[in-house]
């Protein structure tokens, strides 16, 4: 136990630290503001990206749920959650997850995209396509609405109708067969998020 000194009516007087520690530390911190939950779950998310971007899909799926846990309500946070569980191999729990965020975003394109791509992992072409007719009912970005309509191509029974998406001459699309990188960490919608470049493909890990 520490002592301290207070010098009272010009004498010393000891007096005893409760444990010897300088409450002054503890003091501060709890006068400290708290950063908001927002800030901290986009800090997670960050954190999330980087070790999924090194293939730490068990750390990114930690940091994706953590984002998730500070802000219920964030889509791009649930979604990465989804995807991280689909690279972990967890994929009846990929399917809950972004089945969710379908559901409660429905404008959240690249969560379908997502959807889809577990759905063949899981051997089931046809939810798969309808996962990505309801994409294309959405009104998705030009791009996405493009790759999706190739992909039904490949996946979708010859008898069934097709959607056809009007070229666009002022959009460049680059070459994607034979030329798929494993991930993208991309923009859509002003957020940063896990978008696969060429997503939907059969037999995917």
């Amino acid at each position: 136990v520490a002592a301290g000194v207070l010098l009272a009516g010009g004498g010393a007087v000891a007096v005893e630290l409760a444990g010897g520690a300088d409450p002054a530390p503890a003091a501060r911190e709890a006068a400290a503001p708290r950063r908001p939950p927002a800030a901290e779950a986009r800090d997670a998310n960050r954190e999330g990206l980087r070790h999924f971007q090194r293939r730490e899909y068990g750390e990114a799926l930690a940091a994706f749920r953590r984002a998730g846990s500070l802000v219920p309500a964030e889509a791009e946070y649930r979604n990465n959650e989804g995807y991280a569980l689909f690279r972990l191999g967890r994929n009846d729990e990929a399917v809950r997850v972004l089945e969710e965020v379908v559901e409660r975003y429905p404008d959240r394109h690249v969560a379908y995209a997502n959807l889809a791509d577990v759905y063949l992992a899981q051997g089931d072409t046809a939810a798969a396509v309808a996962t990505l007719e309801r994409l294309l009912e959405r009104d998705p970005p030009r791009t996405r609405a493009r790759l999706a309509q190739q992909v039904l191509e490949r996946i979708r029974p010859e008898d069934e109708e097709e959607v056809v998406v009007e070229p666009d001459p002022m959009l460049a699309v680059p070459a994607i067969a034979g030329a798929r990188p494993d991930l993208e960490i991309a923009a859509e919608g002003g957020e940063t998020e896990i978008v696969e470049v060429d997503t939907f493909r059969a037999g995917h890990p």
